[in-house]
């Protein structure tokens, strides 16, 4: 199913999740991928861990802020834009999702931050925006979005853990939404795994 709407823009984060509230449902291709309980909300969160080989932080970020290049490894992704340079660590990014017939395509506008708090330890935080952006009749306005990255660089290797928060927004139900929310993010990891390792050779 590709129902995953969450799609997959910049997100790592510190689960609040206390044990047992979080299901392992994707441990593949070195990419594990969790769904969690989130108390009095109807959508579930997301959760990924995995790690990049011989990949220096650098490169990393510098791929993360390619908006344009999202398209080639994030899931369904469509379009992506920057719309506006804020400051030198702040953007903003329009994304359209193609999502399966009959939910609509779904738009997000979301601010992305990046936040080096040591030269080992990248943050980046991308969440839903106020913006004013035509709207369109053929997509859908993802009215609230969350999503972290925390990148930890050891040795050669880089550590990521991400984490996403979405409301799809529309009439899509939410036990679909919550079914099928492992696979988008699996693909999107696997596929940066594989282009980063490319370019690295």
């Amino acid at each position: 199913m590709r129902l995953w709407l969450i799609f997959l823009l910049c997100r790592t984060v510190t689960l609040h999740a206390q044990s047992g509230e979080c299901d392992l449902k994707r441990d593949r291709d070195g990419i594990k991928v969790y769904i969690c309980k989130v108390p009095g909300e109807k959508f579930r969160s997301l959760r990924a861990a995995f790690v990049l080989e011989n990949i220096p932080l650098a490169r990393l970020e510098a791929w993360i802020r390619d908006v344009p290049n999202y398209i080639h490894w994030q899931y369904n992704m469509t379009e992506a834009e920057v719309l506006q340079q804020v400051s030198p660590d702040s953007l903003i990014i329009r994304s359209v999702v193609d999502a399966p017939w009959p939910v609509e395509n779904r738009e997000m506008i979301n601010v992305c931050s990046f936040d080096r708090s040591s030269p080992e330890i990248l943050r980046i935080t991308i969440k839903s925006l106020a913006y004013n952006y035509p709207t369109s009749d053929d997509l859908v306005r993802v009215p609230y979005s969350l999503a972290k990255w925390e990148i930890t660089q050891q040795g050669r290797n880089l550590n990521v853990t991400y984490s996403l928060e979405i409301d799809p927004g529309g009439s899509v139900p939410p036990v679909l939404v919550n079914l099928a929310m492992a696979e988008g993010p699996h693909h999107s990891f696997r596929d940066l795994k594989r282009l980063l390792a490319q370019k690295g050779n």
